[in-house]
């Protein structure tokens, strides 16, 4: 049986919930509570074995076009026609990558690991290969899904209490609910990257498409998950869930949103000195510079002034540059905590251009495909674009891992194929006037002369 893109999203998906327990969990502090390697002996065997089908399946499904092609004679390549309504996207993707690859190659600190393709292959293997209806699509990505967030709560009774919660203490850490457990992390490395996750997660079973009689339960869980997390950027953008409404009434109100969040974002994302301006407002400190995301922003700014064409590189706020800049390792900044300036820091305008061109294909994308999704494509676009505002989501995509998960499940959902792309074009439905080139009619009683 010749391999499918359901079969790689189910191989990708069971592998990465499968994986996600084995690997050590990350924190806010200062100092690195792990040390020693992630993952040896038979763990890393299986990470290993489970990437590597991953990555034979996405070759297959990216080469076999090919060889078929050129053993049938005809064209390796798919004409632009054959493309899908998605083509635009993919493209968009691939500007977006290439950019990246370009600037890695020419900026001072480049380098390409091999692995960082991971998500790319898997990506563009998702895109030739699948090709299932929505509604059965969105099935698996359920299921999925559903996996990692019952597996996440199942952690709180079979793991220590300190690997399933992040324990408050720190000056970064927080315990809103007042439980005393901190925020929850469960298969994820990190709070910030669960809480995105389980609000993709509670999107997915909300959307009124194929729903079965137990949905209500695993959208409980997703919501325990997204609430217990802590994580306010995702509890923002879980108010994407206003675009899940079809009705007439609403699509006034939510073109209205769209259009205002086409406006506000770039805003929002591109200017460091308006984010710092909207720390002092909400936390009351003036010297938001040197607080929490502030200086993550403001350093990542300055790579990019340093080097405006192609960036600092790839290895932005890797252990090297940590240590450049902080005189250690061991400090909570990985990245610049907000795509659009980790671009432009890592890649200068090159990857700008290439991050603008693919979120503007995604919102075009979402807005057609809106009403075929029942808002799920709008509202995947919007938690994509709030979590892009205090976390870099498409950075690093290799490896299984719950950041790569969150990408793969928006994007299978804007590159499949709608229930009216699947039928084609429908013929104009045949006037009861006769068209200029009809014979003239012959009249049912001859008129007197």
């Amino acid at each position: 049986m010749r391999p499918d893109g359901r079969t790689l999203l189910w191989v990708f998906g069971l592998g990465t919930t499968a994986v996600a327990p084995l690997l050590p969990h990350g924190y806010h502090g200062q100092v690195q509570r792990h040390r020693e390697a992630y993952l040896a002996g038979s763990e890393l065997l299986l990470s290993q074995a489970l990437a590597g089908v991953t990555l034979l399946i996405a070759a297959a499904l990216l080469l076999g076009p090919v060889v078929r092609g050129l053993r049938s004679g005809a064209p390796a390549l798919p004409t632009p026609g054959a493309w899908g309504p998605a083509a635009h996207v993919a493209l968009a993707t691939a500007l977006f990558v290439a950019a990246g690859i370009v600037s890695a190659a020419l900026s001072e600190h480049g380098s390409v690991d091999p692995m960082d393709l991971f998500g790319v292959l898997l990506l563009a293997a998702l895109y030739v290969g699948s090709q299932q209806p929505f509604p059965q699509l969105l099935g698996q990505l359920r299921v999925l899904l559903r996996c990692f967030i019952w597996g996440s709560l199942l952690s709180i009774a079979v793991m220590p209490a300190d690997w399933a919660f992040l324990a408050p203490g720190g000056a970064a850490t927080r315990d809103y609910l007042g439980t005393g457990w901190g925020q929850f992390m469960g298969l994820s490395a990190n709070p910030n990257l669960l809480g995105p996750l389980a609000a993709v997660a509670l999107l997915l079973e909300l959307c009124a498409v194929a729903r079965g009689r137990a949905w209500p339960l695993h959208a409980a869980a997703a919501l325990s998950a997204l609430v217990l997390t802590q994580s306010r950027t995702a509890w923002l953008a879980s108010a994407a869930v206003l675009l899940l409404h079809t009705g007439p009434r609403f699509k006034a109100a939510k073109r209205t949103l769209l259009v205002l969040g086409a406006v506000a974002a770039p805003l929002l994302l591109l200017l460091p000195w308006l984010h710092l301006r909207m720390i002092t407002a909400v936390s009351g400190v003036r010297d938001a510079a040197h607080q929490a995301r502030g200086l993550a922003w403001r350093l990542a700014w300055e790579e990019f002034r340093e080097a405006p064409l192609f960036g600092y590189g790839p290895s932005l706020f890797d252990p090297e540059h940590r240590t450049q800049l902080f005189g250690t390792a061991d400090h909570w900044i990985g990245q610049a905590h907000n795509q659009f300036l980790h671009t432009m820091g890592a890649t200068g305008v090159f990857g700008l251009i290439g991050l603008c061109a693919l979120v503007a294909a995604l919102i075009v994308r979402a807005r057609r495909t809106a009403a075929a999704t029942k808002g799920l494509s709008a509202a995947l676009v919007a938690t994509l674009l709030v979590e892009c505002a205090t976390e870099s989501p498409l950075r690093n995509l290799n490896g299984l891992s719950d950041r790569v998960l969150f990408a793969v499940a928006i994007w299978t959902v804007l590159v499949c194929r709608t229930p009216s792309e699947e039928r084609g074009p429908q013929p104009p439905a045949r006037s009861a006037l006769p068209h200029p080139a009809d014979p003239p009619m012959e009249h049912p009683c001859p008129v007197p002369r």
